[in-house]
């Protein structure tokens, strides 16, 4: 048997700009067990990862497995889904010259807090559109990196309607809940502060910026002051660039876990473990630390034995390499070359591949995006060094539908894909003769394939996401399709009974 480790698969790394629990903290409670955590990834169109904590008990020893990957594409904004609309415009127009909204957060259900490029904070009330009161900045201090305008990066709203700022200064300024006034300002990054969290008490916070830090406050009551305030506990640089956006959860199995994410592409989990007031002897500590890989957990690669041949893919490409045979000594025998790229198959359209597969044989290739199916016959030269293709057409009811995994059978006679909406879709291939030297085709009769979710599996959101099937494959022999789900169960059906 080779083995290969291959350096030359395009899958360039991409950070991470946004993350977010699926459930509020509460450290009354035990962690539920559909917690997720998403991942959002900036560039190339921008991904989303869902994450599950296994295991629950405390942090270091919860699993992080990552269990789904929803593909972006090129030009992605908001898109809208189920009962999710457009409602109204809250500021039309400001009044002074328009300038960008940086971020935003609820204060309450009928108020919104934003901050802007122009280094104004605006409180807005959404029923009437009003805005309620406006705070600016102002001017960098001399040690900033810059004398403009400082930038509102991020702002937050703590339990108690108290709002919390960090800028392009490197400063975190606290804003009284009433009448926003600046109640405190620490000035704790050497460089722009770019998110912040807090825990469900709100009287601890986080925030990291573009310096790596990652900084810990806590609500302390200062001597000789009447109202408690905010220190700076510690801060620690878990990050090798950037941290641009930071997540926290709390329950009581879990404690706290505190998550971070930046240009490094690796998500950083923190245990957080806050020390018991009474007790003086202990300390507040940030301790447990680890990286979450950043390649996906499912690799983008597909490989035909037989053909010496496999396919990688990243956004709209599929890549084909050849590998060179050996000999005894474990030499390459082609041209001294352990591989080579054969050639490279464009996908139509903006949005990225969701999957894709190479027969055994190396013959046929399929793709599937959000939008679609497609399936491609190849054939590589003598020589091993080009790649010829030609589309082959599929029955609309696959070809217009998109797909989040597809398959063929070890033998080529069956091509399979799963849909957006779980629906499993077998068809049948006709390969081509050696006489006409026609290109194989796929027969128009398509089966469906459902699977029947268990009243006991748990869900997430609408319910069905636990009956999402993550896998899929044929038996050996190619007389079974077998698919798992993300809540545990497995189907199989045979295709032995339909050959012919």
């Amino acid at each position: 048997m080779d083995i290969h480790r291959c350096r030359f698969v395009e899958f360039p790394a991409a950070g991470i700009s946004s993350l977010a629990f699926s459930h509020a903290s509460n450290p009354a409670t035990s962690t539920p067990p559909d917690l997720r955590l998403a991942v959002g990834r900036e560039g190339g169109g921008g991904d989303l990862e869902i994450w599950n904590v296994l295991n629950g008990g405390d942090n270091s020893n919860a699993k992080w497995t990552q269990e789904r990957i929803l593909r972006g594409g090129q030009g992605r904004t908001v898109e809208q889904d189920d009962d999710l609309r457009f409602s109204r415009v809250l500021v039309a127009r400001p009044a002074t010259k328009k300038t960008k909204v940086l971020s935003i957060t609820w204060r309450d259900p009928n108020t919104v807090v934003a901050g802007y490029e122009n280094g104004s904070i605006r409180w807005i009330d959404v029923p009437s559109r009003r805005t309620l009161r406006q705070v600016t900045l102002g001017a960098g201090s001399s040690s900033s990196r810059s004398s403009a305008v400082v930038v509102v990066w991020t702002v937050k709203c703590l339990p108690n309607g108290t709002v919390v700022s960090g800028d392009s200064a490197g400063e975190l300024k606290v804003w009284d809940a009433r009448n926003g006034a600046l109640v405190q300002s620490l000035r704790t990054h050497q460089s722009d502060i770019l998110d912040i969290a807090c825990n469900a008490r709100g009287d601890r916070l986080w925030s990291v910026g573009t310096d790596r830090r990652t900084v810990s406050y806590r609500l302390s009551t200062v001597p000789g002051v009447r109202t408690q305030r905010w220190v700076e506990l510690s801060h620690r640089q878990y990050h090798k660039n950037d941290a641009k956006c930071v997540a926290v959860f709390e329950s009581a199995d879990l404690g706290g876990v505190l998550v971070s994410g930046g240009m490094d592409a690796g998500p950083i989990v923190q245990s957080i473990t806050v020390a018991d007031k009474t007790d003086k002897t202990k300390k507040t500590t940030d301790h447990h630390h680890r990286t979450l890989p950043h390649l996906p957990q499912q690799a983008p690669v597909s490989t035909a034995r037989r053909a010496r041949l496999f396919v990688s893919w990243w956004q709209q490409q599929i890549h084909v390499y050849h590998v060179a045979k050996r000999n005894q000594a474990g030499q390459a025998v082609d041209h001294g070359k352990d591989y080579s790229l054969v050639g490279t198959l464009q996908l139509k359209g903006e949005e990225h591949i969701e999957a894709a597969a190479i027969s055994e044989d190396g013959n046929l290739i399929i793709g599937s995006t959000s939008a679609g199916v497609r399936l491609f016959q190849v054939r590589v030269d003598a020589s091993g060094s080009r790649l010829r293709s030609r589309q082959i057409e599929l029955p609309a009811s696959l070809h217009r539908f998109g797909a989040r995994l597809v398959g063929i059978s070890p033998d080529s006679k069956w091509v399979y894909a799963v849909r957006m909406d779980n629906t499993v879709v077998v068809c049948k291939a006709v390969a081509a003769t050696a006489a006409n030297k026609e290109k194989p085709r796929i027969h128009k009769a398509i089966t469906k394939l459902v699977i029947p979710s268990p009243p006991t599996l748990p869900t997430l959101g609408s319910g069905a996401y636990a009956a999402g099937i993550c896998n899929a494959t044929f038996s050996p022999d190619s007389r079974a399709l077998a698919v798992g789900t993300l809540g545990g169960a497995i189907a199989a059906w045979s295709t032995y009974r339909r050959a012919g």
